[in-house]
């Protein structure tokens, strides 16, 4: 019988697969929004920018990462696969290629292009 564990990951996988994968333009795509509200912030006293837009640039770079994060969960379980017997239990690897992932995410630069 499968412990709640096996069970609770079993699910996890099935749910990723849901997800779809993004194209390097989408991705680009995506990220250039995450960019667009890091150069808003940096610049929003110089630039006058309105609370509205910030709010804007906020709820598309939120949506932005989300995109990414749930596109690249398939990559997070590939990576993990390759630790195991290791000495973690698979959902502690895949818990810290999460961390990992929107780590990866906030530092994207769609100018670089790198996938």
């Amino acid at each position: 019988m499968p412990s709640k564990l096996d069970t609770a990951l079993g699910e996890y996988l099935k749910q990723i697969k849901n997800y779809p994968l993004l194209t390097a333009e989408e991705e680009r795509e995506l990220g250039a929004k995450i960019r667009a509200l890091a150069d808003a912030q940096e610049h929003q006293a110089e630039k006058n920018i309105p609370p509205e837009t910030m709010e804007r640039l906020r709820q598309e770079a939120a949506e932005a990462r989300e995109r990414l994060a749930q596109a690249n969960l398939r990559l997070v379980i590939s990576v993990a696969k390759n630790f195991r017997n290791r000495g973690l239990p698979m959902e502690d690897l895949v818990n810290e290629g999460n961390v990992g992932l929107m780590n990866a995410i906030d530092r994207f630069d769609p100018a670089v292009g790198s996938r």
